[in-house]
């Protein structure tokens, strides 16, 4: 059998997870992805990626997934509906946030009982049905909540905006960063 999925090179699996200045080179490829049931927080920080892949929660389900200040090159950032891919993903993400990141597209939907955001994203923002297979294309599932589209907002960074408010400057400084 000939599998369709992307190689990944940060595979999240667990909490509490800091993907800090990191850069990927690749076509096709997924350059963050969270396994099923990845409860946050996972932050993606100030990362570079270069080529045409993807950064999105992968399947079945993560939460507190913030994607910030990032820019994906030439790649998409989903937090989606998959449906039928894989082996029946369906929804990925709940309660997650992507903040002035900048990608080719953008595909932020929002699942029932739950909220995504993209805020402050430079790039096209899609729309799209759930996947499914040997079946007619369904109705536009709902698109997450999204404010000022390209244009970055402030504070820049929302993880670093909430670490000074909870531990002071110094957490920030202690991070690498001013």
């Amino acid at each position: 059998m000939i599998s369709m999925a992307r190689d990944g090179i940060f595979l999240v699996v667990g909490t509490q997870i800091l993907i800090d200045r990191s850069y990927a080179t690749g076509e096709k490829l997924s350059y963050v992805q969270t396994e099923a049931q990845s409860e946050g927080p996972v932050v993606v920080l100030h990362c570079h990626f270069f080529g045409n892949g993807k950064v999105e929660p992968h399947q079945r389900w993560s939460t507190g997934f913030l994607v910030d200040s990032s820019d994906m090159g030439n790649g998409d950032l989903c937090m989606r509906n998959r449906g039928e891919m894989g082996s029946g993903h369906g929804w990925t993400t709940g309660w997650s946030v992507s903040l002035n990141n900048t990608a080719h597209n953008f595909l932020v939907q929002n699942p029932p009982g739950a909220l995504n955001w993209s805020i402050g994203d430079i790039g096209t923002q899609k729309t799209a049905s759930m996947p499914v297979f040997d079946a007619p294309k369904g109705a536009m599932l709902p698109q997450g909540v999204v404010e000022s589209s390209g244009t970055h907002v402030d504070p820049t960074s929302l993880y670093l905006e909430q670490l000074r408010e909870r531990l002071g400057p110094q957490a920030v400084t202690a991070i690498g960063y001013r």
